[in-house]
């Protein structure tokens, strides 16, 4: 995966690292937000709107993940950046287990100087390996204005059965609301570990493991074995 510094390429894509965040120190919860922000999208399929997050920045294209369940029978999606510009994304990967969904968006489409506003997610193991049962999680997302909705929850387990999906996930206690499926969920360091897939009203919610979002991402995106 890439690092998220210096895509290859003429155009410069920023990382938004915080003056906290770069000299070690823990963010506080405003930098944290701030670090995910300018990475989170707002997606609208028919009548369906939810949540995802910029996993990549290249020349030829800009990649986001999102719930599979919203994009079920869609080809195409809308996508509103957080500087409020939107577009068409293209469904490259959907899938019911794990309830994932891959857009790509081609770059040529977006304003250079909008592009030098976007940030994107690290896709790193070692997050989620990281991540211990207990820790604090942070959500970003919503289905009205893109990422207005933030809360926060703890991990419940890391490797969850859950029938309704017939996947092994992460469990984490959180109050989401609805239009946040498909938002990133993140670590105390603003980290990608999952995706949000769903919440119920007792304040609990499942997330797709990063591990499960890996293969995916190599395989569809960067033609990796």
């Amino acid at each position: 995966m890439k690092d998220g510094t210096n895509p290859k390429g003429d155009v410069s894509f920023n990382n938004a690292l915080t003056d906290s965040e770069a000299s070690g120190k823990t963010l506080s919860e405003e930098e944290l937000f701030d670090k995910i922000r300018n990475s989170v999208v707002m997606v609208t399929a028919g009548e369906k709107h939810a949540s995802g997050i910029i996993v990549d920045i290249t020349n030829e294209k800009v990649v986001m993940l999102t719930a599979g369940h919203l994009m079920t029978g869609f080809d195409q999606g809308i996508i509103t950046f957080a500087t409020g510009n939107a577009g068409f994304g293209d469904v490259v990967y959907i899938s019911e287990n794990p309830d994932l969904c891959i857009l790509s968006f081609k770059t040529e489409c977006i304003d250079e100087s909008l592009l030098k506003q976007l940030t994107y997610m690290k896709v790193d193991i070692s997050n989620f390996d990281n991540l211990s049962e207990g820790d604090e999680v942070y959500f970003l997302g919503s289905a009205i204005a893109t990422g207005s909705n933030a809360t926060k929850g703890t991990v419940a387990s890391k490797n969850f059965y859950m029938s309704d999906y017939d996947a092994w996930m992460l469990y984490l206690y959180a109050d989401v609301m609805a239009g946040m499926s498909g938002c990133g969920v993140f670590d105390s360091d603003g980290e990608l570990v999952g995706i949000l897939c769903a919440g119920n009203g007792s304040g609990e919610a499942v997330a797709i493991k990063l591990s499960d979002i890996i293969d995916k991402l190599e395989v569809v995106c960067y033609d990796k074995d």
